[in-house]
C-alpha cells in the first residue's frame, strides 16, 4: 500500500474524531475511576455506542503522548488476553503499521487488528493519535488460525494543560454498526475503564 493510501486512511480517522469530538449528543457518564471517566454515547442513527475516556494526569504531555504511540509492550500488558502488539513496518516518525493479537475465550482461533497508526500534532502542546484498520500487508500475513477484525475508532489527544499536567480524551467504537446491549454498556465501561487506568499507572511509573 503506498503513502497516499495510508494518508487518506488516517485521514478519514481524524475526521471520524473530530465528529464525535464536535458531536452536540449528550455523553453519559458511566463511571469514574482514580485518574479517569468513561462516558457513552449513540453512534449517529444505529444501536452501537461509541465510549470516551477523559482525565487529567500529573505527568508531562509528552511522556503521555510517547507511550500512546511507541509502548506496544506496555499497552499490550495492560490488555487481558492480549498477546502482543507486534511492529511491522516503522513508516515514519509520525506513522507506523502494527499487528494487534488477541486471544480469544473458548475458542482456538485468535483475532488480530491490523492497524496504522498516525500521530498528528494539532499545536506545539496537543498531539492525537489515530489507530486505523488497514487490510492487508505483505510483511503480515493472516494466519490460518487467526481472524482479522476492524476498528471503527480508536484515538487518543494528549493535550498539555501546564508542565506538570496532562490531558487525556480518549475515543473508542470497535464496530460502526454492531448493536450493543444498553444493559452491557456498564459493564464494558467498567472494563474499558480498568485498561487505561492501567496505562495512566504505566505513564506516572515513567516520571
Amino acid at each position: 500500500m503506498d503513502q497516499n493510501k495510508y494518508s487518506q486512511i488516517s485521514a478519514q480517522s481524524i475526521l471520524n474524531v473530530q465528529e464525535l469530538r464536535s458531536s452536540s449528543s449528550e455523553w453519559k457518564l458511566l463511571i469514574s475511576g482514580n485518574y479517569l471517566k468513561i462516558f457513552c454515547q449513540q453512534y449517529k442513527n444505529t444501536d452501537a455506542y461509541t465510549f470516551k475516556i477523559t482525565g487529567e494526569i500529573p505527568i508531562d504531555f509528552m511522556v503521555a503522548q510517547k507511550f500512546y504511540f511507541e509502548d506496544n509492550e506496555g499497552m499490550a500488558k495492560n490488555r487481558e488476553n492480549c498477546e502482543g502488539i507486534d511492529l511491522i513496518e516503522f513508516i515514519d516518525k509520525d506513522n507506523l503499521i502494527g499487528l494487534i493479537k488477541m486471544n480469544t475465550l473458548n475458542s482456538m482461533t485468535m483475532r488480530e487488528f491490523l492497524i496504522l497508526r498516525n500521530r498528528s500534532f494539532l499545536s506545539n502542546n496537543e498531539v492525537l493519535i489515530v489507530n486505523s484498520s488497514i487490510e492487508d500487508h505483505s510483511k503480515a500475513p493472516l494466519n490460518q488460525n487467526s481472524k482479522r477484525e476492524e476498528m471503527a475508532i480508536n484515538a487518543q489527544i494528549i493535550k498539555q494543560v501546564n508542565s506538570n499536567i496532562t490531558n487525556l480524551e480518549i475515543y473508542f467504537l470497535k464496530d460502526f454498526s454492531k448493536a450493543v446491549p444498553i444493559n452491557m454498556l456498564q459493564q464494558i465501561g467498567e472494563m474499558f475503564l480498568q485498561i487505561f487506568e492501567k496505562d495512566v499507572e504505566k505513564i506516572l511509573s515513567q516520571k
